[in-house]
């Protein structure tokens, strides 16, 4: 049967993904979650906050990415069911990985800093005049943290009706 009993018949196009109200209010949580209620409400629930709506907003991410790489290198890159899977099931991986071994946590921080770095680099050209240097994110390792994994099931729910089983 499938997850979902009708398959969206709108036209797809590369990264047509992020174009549903779920990626976007997943979106506006992280970011008020991250820079307004952090620090003011409990540590636990902010933290697992920002899990959850990590776990849906990066599998789609990673899904729209590969899709504007396929169609790049003229490959068939209509939507389709593995790339969500192999989105998905990557980012539940990467999340638990981060969080009991030491090894995914540091490459966690220091890749996400050096992704990070030319968008941080250009602000502060713009705003001070100098060029920073490439630094680490933070994180706080949980191992609690792999109790929000089911919530991959939302990008994997949210994207099966515009993919296809090719």
């Amino acid at each position: 049967m499938g997850l979902s009993k009708t398959v969206d018949k709108r036209p797809h196009y590369p990264c047509s993904g992020l174009m549903n109200l779920t990626f976007v209010l997943s979106l506006v949580v992280l970011f008020w979650n991250d820079h307004y209620w952090k620090g003011v409400g409990p540590e636990w629930i902010t933290g697992k906050l920002s899990d959850v709506v990590i776990l849906v907003v990066a599998p789609l991410t990673l899904q729209a990415i590969l899709e504007v790489l396929l169609s790049i290198f003229r490959f068939n890159w209509g939507p389709n069911r593995k790339v969500l899977i192999f989105s998905c099931v990557l980012m539940g991986l990467i999340m638990a990985l981060i969080n009991i071994w030491e090894p995914a946590s540091w490459c966690y921080l220091w890749g996400l800093g050096t992704l990070q770095w030319p968008f941080r680099a250009a602000f502060s050209l713009i705003t001070d005049g100098e060029l920073i240097a490439v630094r680490s994110v933070q994180l706080t390792v949980d191992p609690t943290d792999i109790w929000t994994i089911p919530s991959i099931g939302i990008p994997l729910y949210k994207g099966w009706g515009r993919t296809t089983s090719k």
